[in-house]
C-alpha cells in the first residue's frame, strides 16, 4: 500500500506557522490564478489569436524561472527564508501596479503592451524563482516529519478549492473589467499575502560563509552532487523532466487556443446562453480542482508508504493512457465530425480523472522529497527539483506554439500523447525509483 491511516489528533493547524504559510498562500495563489488566466488571454486577444507570439511568450518566462531557480535555490539555503517570501510578494505586488498603470496609460498601443507583457514576465519569473525554493522548503523547518503528507494534502486542497473559487472570480472579472483593473487586485493579493508572511517564525541560523560567485557555483555543485547520492529521486526527475516536456503544452498551449478558436468561433457551443467561452477555461480548472480536493482530503489522513516510488510510475502511465484518449477523442469529434459539444464533456471528464491522478503522483513526491532530503540542503534540492520539473517546459511551449499554427491542435495533441506515454512506459520498468530513501 502507498499510505497508512494517520492519527487524526496530531492535526496540523495546531502549528500557527503552517497556519500563517497556508493563509499567505491563500491569498498569493488567488492573485497568481488572476495573473495566470489574465495574460493568458490577453495575449491571444491584442495578437488576433496569435500562438507563435504566446508560445514565445511562454518559452522566454519559463526559460528565465529555469535559468534563475538555481540560484534562488542557493539564497534560500544561506538567508532567511520568510524574508525572502514575503519580500518576493511585496516585488511582485509593485511590479503589477506598476505594469498596469503603464498599460492603462498605453492608448491601447499592441507594442506597448507586448513590451509591457514580455517585461512584466520576465522579471516576475526571476522573482519567482527566488520565492519558490523557499516557498517549497519552509513547510520541514515549520512541520512535525509525520505531518509532513498531511500538510502537503493540505496546500494541495487549498490551490484546489483557490482554482475552483479563483479561476470562476477570474474568469467574470476578466469578462467585466479592463485588464489594468484586474491587474490592480492582483497586486492588492500580493500586497496582503506579504503581510501575512511577515509574522512567520522559525529557527534560523545565518550561513557564516561569505556570499560570492564562487561560492554560489558551488553551492550549486553541491546540490547536484548531494541529489546524484538519492538514485532513486535522481531517476525521478530525469523522468519528471521529459513528462512535463510532453504534459506541459496542452495545458499552457491548447486549452487556450482550443477557447479562442473552437469554442469562441461556435456559436452553439455547450452553455453558450449564460457563459462566455474563457469560462471554459475554468470549467475545465474546477473539474481538476474539485478531483484534487477529494483525494488531497483523503491523502491527508494518511502517510507516505515504502512503495510510492512503484505506485508514481503506475499512476504516470496511467496519465498517458488517459491524454491519449484526449488526443483520440479531439481528433474525432472536433477535427472530424464537428462534435465539439460532446468533447467539451468528454473534457470535463478528462480533467476530472486527472485530478484524482495528479493527487496520487504530487502530494507523495513533494512528501518524499521534504522527507529524504537533510534540512541545510532543502533549498538547493527544491530548486534542482523546479529545474528538472521546468527544465524543457520554455522549448516544448515555444515548439507547441509553431506545432499549433501550422500542424494544428490534433497533431500537437497527439504527439504529446504519444510522447508522454511513451516516457511513463520507460519510468514504469525502470527500478531504481522503487523504493525511496
Amino acid at each position: 500500500m502507498l499510505v497508512k491511516v494517520v492519527d487524526m489528533m496530531q492535526n496540523v493547524f495546531h502549528n500557527k506557522n503552517f497556519v500563517l504559510v497556508f493563509l499567505g498562500a491563500l491569498v498569493s495563489n488567488i492573485g497568481s490564478l488572476f495573473y495566470s488566466f489574465a495574460v493568458g488571454y490577453w495575449i491571444l486577444d491584442i495578437t488576433n489569436n496569435n500562438a507563435v507570439i504566446q508560445g514565445i511568450y511562454l518559452g522566454a518566462c519559463g526559460l528565465t524561472f529555469v535559468l534563475f531557480s538555481l540560484f534562488g535555490g542557493v539564497l534560500s539555503d544561506r538567508f532567511n527564508k520568510v524574508k525572502i517570501i514575503y519580500i518576493c510578494d511585496y516585488l511582485k505586488a509593485i511590479l503589477i501596479a506598476l505594469s498596469s498603470f503603464i498599460i492603462l496609460f498605453s492608448n491601447n498601443n499592441l507594442t506597448v503592451n507586448l513590451i509591457v507583457l514580455f517585461s512584466m514576465g520576465i522579471i516576475s519569473n526571476i522573482i519567482a524563482a527566488m520565492f519558490s525554493p523557499a516557498a517549497h522548503s519552509i513547510l520541514p523547518l515549520i512541520v512535525e516529519k509525520d505531518q509532513l503528507q498531511q500538510a502537503n494534502s493540505y496546500k494541495s486542497v487549498l490551490s484546489s478549492v483557490q482554482a475552483i473559487l479563483g479561476l470562476v472570480l477570474a474568469g467574470l472579472l476578466y469578462s467585466l473589467l479592463k485588464i489594468t483593473t484586474l491587474f490592480f487586485i492582483i497586486a492588492i493579493c500580493y500586497l496582503l499575502s506579504a503581510i501575512s508572511e511577515m509574522f512567520i517564525k522559525y529557527e534560523y541560523k545565518p550561513n557564516e560563509n561569505k556570499l560570492t560567485l564562487k561560492s554560489v557555483f558551488n553551492d550549486i555543485k553541491e546540490g547536484f552532487q548531494y541529489i546524484n547520492t538519492k538514485k532513486a529521486l535522481s531517476t525521478l526527475l530525469i523522468i519528471i523532466i521529459f513528462i512535463n516536456f510532453f504534459f506541459s503544452p496542452i495545458t499552457n498551449n491548447f486549452i487556450s487556443f482550443f477557447i479562442k478558436t473552437d469554442i469562441a468561433t461556435n456559436p452553439n457551443y455547450l452553455f453558450h446562453s449564460f457563459i462566455n467561452p474563457e469560462m471554459w477555461g475554468a470549467i475545465f480548472s474546477i473539474a481538476v480542482s474539485i478531483s484534487s480536493i477529494i483525494f488531497g482530503i483523503i491523502l491527508s489522513m494518511r502517510t507516505i508508504g515504502k512503495d510510492a516510488g512503484k505506485m508514481i510510475k503506475i499512476w504516470l502511465l496511467a496519465v498517458g493512457i488517459l491524454t491519449l484518449f484526449l488526443s483520440v477523442s479531439y481528433f474525432i469529434f472536433v477535427d472530424k465530425k464537428d462534435l465539439l459539444n460532446l468533447f467539451l464533456i468528454i473534457f470535463i471528464v478528462f480533467a476530472f480523472i486527472l485530478g484524482m491522478i495528479l493527487s496520487f503522483i504530487n502530494i507523495p513526491i513533494n512528501t518524499v522529497i521534504q522527507t529524504i532530503t537533510d534540512k541545510d540542503k532543502l533549498g538547493k534540492v527544491s530548486s534542482i527539483t523546479e529545474l528538472f520539473s521546468q527544465g524543457l517546459i520554455p522549448l516544448s511551449s515555444f515548439i507547441a506554439g509553431f506545432v499549433i499554427s501550422y500542424l494544428g491542435s490534433s497533431t500537437l495533441l497527439f504527439v504529446c500523447s504519444v510522447g508522454f506515454l511513451v516516457v511513463a512506459v520507460c519510468a514504469l520498468v525502470n527500478k531504481s525509483i522503487n523504493n525511496f530513501e
